[in-house]
């Protein structure tokens, strides 16, 4: 079988990646943050009752070990999960840091309430449980 790690060094890609997100996920929350379907989660994920004390520092924990690993990675089917978490991650903590809540607007019957960065971090996941499952590592 084939190795499919794709290798690039260049960091600008990541940042513009991360940027946009950030932007369009911040763009969203405005459209919607004076409509009835606005939510302020002062919560953690999911409405999970988290100390709040807790959720700000561990965020910047997170991002910084986030932040780490993407500079150390060569792996493009690596890197754009982890693009995709600090971009989830700064857009929802810039709004804990700024509202004192993250923004959420899509609301669903049957599940709580969320918002881009939480679709971001989400396909985050996802991208990078299929690429663990996919990639060869050079041993």
């Amino acid at each position: 079988m084939p190795n499919s790690v794709v290798k690039s060094n260049s960091k600008v890609p990541d940042v513009l990646f991360i940027g946009a997100f950030f932007v369009i996920d911040q763009i969203s929350k405005s459209l919607y943050m004076f409509s009835d379907r606005f939510v302020c989660n002062v919560f953690g994920p999911w409405g999970l009752e988290i100390n709040g004390n807790m959720i700000v520092p561990a965020t910047i924990v997170f991002l910084v070990i986030l932040i780490f690993l993407l500079g150390r990675e060569s792996d493009v089917l690596m890197r754009v999960p982890l693009s995709l978490f600090i971009a989830g991650g700064l857009a929802n903590l810039s709004d804990r840091v700024f509202y004192g809540c993250v923004r959420d607007f899509a609301l669903v019957q049957w599940f709580p309430a969320f918002n881009m960065a939480d679709i971001v971090l989400t396909t985050g996941v996802i991208l990078m449980s299929i690429s663990l499952f996919k990639i060869k590592r050079p041993e």
